[in-house]
């Protein structure tokens, strides 16, 4: 439940205990889960119990390391975002407003990754992937690989964001939303701070259970 830059940034720190050879292949699996957004593929296949969940398992591939690390983050940053919501929101409810909370605090904490950390805009710009891992379209791949490294070829902007919402197929009305919203937030002092405390907490409970 984070935006690119975020997920990235939480695999570089969990980089310590992985024994990662390959950092390319490891960032591009750190982000190919939203490729469903582009492919069409149901979340169920790219987040779902049969994915790699844990990137300190056994015999995982570095691609498979990165895609277990965004699940991770997924989970436990997802579970404090929620609780910050003002309405209860369902996993499995899309429901806009709920979505447009959800997704501009995602937005809220990337801005912070790629402010604290920006060198995740360098391995972001190196996003590349020469198979479908799940059988799907490639070229589809190949499109979200592009349209991110484009929302992160320098820091970006909330324009930046609202372009890269519409670029993955989100509706017009949906990405200003997105974008209103956004902004709201940064000025909300408490709700900002407490949004940014987010990554930590998260990265403090990983290191714990996987002892770095």
């Amino acid at each position: 439940m984070a935006l690119e830059a975020t997920h990235v940034r939480f695999a570089l720190d969990l980089l310590p205990c992985l024994h990662v050879s390959d950092i390319e292949s490891y960032c591009a699996g750190a982000v190919y889960p939203d490729t469903r957004i582009a492919t069409g593929l149901p979340r169920e296949m790219t987040h779902g119990p049969r994915c790699p969940h844990d990137p300190s398992a056994e015999g995982f591939s570095d691609f498979q390391k990165g895609w277990a690390a965004h699940l991770l983050y997924d989970e436990i940053a997802g579970d404090e975002l929620r609780k910050l919501l003002s309405e209860e929101f369902d996993r499995t409810i899309r429901e806009r407003k709920s979505f447009i909370e959800f997704t501009s605090m995602k937005a809220v904490e990337d801005i912070q990754s790629v402010n604290l950390v920006p060198n995740v805009l360098d391995h972001l710009q190196r996003l590349a992937i020469d198979r479908a891992p799940l059988g799907e379209s490639l070229e589809r791949i190949y499109y979200h690989f592009s349209v991110t490294r484009k929302l992160y070829e320098n820091i970006p902007s909330h324009e930046s964001y609202r372009q890269w919402y519409l670029d993955v197929g989100v509706a017009q009305e949906v990405a200003d939303g997105l974008f209103q919203r956004t902004q709201q937030m940064v000025k909300d002092q408490e709700l900002d701070s407490a949004i940014r405390a987010i990554y930590g907490q998260t990265l403090e409970k990983v290191k714990k259970s996987l002892a770095i």
